[in-house]
């Protein structure tokens, strides 16, 4: 995937499919968040402290699946 992001423009027209990057798993959760405050929060952070909150977050969310609650 990381290939194919550092690919220029050019090579990315002549393309003609997408990569789909997609994996079969067993047993999974889909869980749908709305986080509130989002549109306001990430007017006020930069993109790195935004991606940086949201992983945080995302670790918190595996952390409680993984206890099962």
């Amino acid at each position: 995937m990381l290939n194919d992001m550092k690919k220029d423009q050019k090579q990315k027209e002549l393309q003609q499919f997408n990569t789909m990057y997609m994996y079969r798993h067993e047993n999974v959760s889909i869980l749908f968040a709305d986080i509130v405050g989002f549109t306001q929060l990430s007017s006020y952070c930069s993109a790195q402290e935004l991606v940086k909150l949201l992983n945080e977050l995302f670790a918190r969310f595996d952390k409680l699946a993984a206890v099962g609650i």
